[in-house]
């Protein structure tokens, strides 16, 4: 309700363009963040008809539920990840060995260590000799 005298609110065009404004400044999420955030916030909480257990039928538990069952049973043993672990946890990709180095999305990668490897078929037939 406006009041006799009071000064009348922006108009139309200047609070849309302060609207437009705040969102720019907003950050966005990546689909990976906001898959992300869905898992944690919502699939992790609601019981699933696969997690059943033997003892209780009749009840679907979530993925958190079973897993702090599964640590209450078994306990929980952090273990150290060695430098060798961590290589293996990365992606992997096959790539040519080419005279020039290796190509991934649109960069060429190069160096000495490639130069017995350049133009060697693998062997792996799956892979076609890559």
């Amino acid at each position: 309700m406006a009041v006799a005298g009071a000064a009348v609110s922006a108009s139309p065009a200047s609070a849309e363009t302060a609207v437009r404004s705040a969102v720019e400044r907003e950050r966005l999420w990546s689909l990976q963040e906001l898959l992300d955030e869905w898992i944690v916030a919502a699939w992790q909480n609601r019981p699933h008809d696969g997690l059943r257990d033997p003892a209780h039928p009749g009840r679907a538990f979530t993925p958190n539920e079973k897993y702090a069952a599964l640590i209450e049973a078994c306990g929980y043993v952090p273990v150290a990840l060695s430098g060798d672990d961590y290589v293996e946890l990365l992606p992997a990709l096959w790539r040519v060995v080419n005279d020039y180095g290796i190509r991934i999305k649109d960069r060429i990668y190069d160096s000495e260590e490639l130069g017995p490897m350049r133009r060697q078929h693998s062997e792996v037939q799956a892979k076609r000799g890559l």
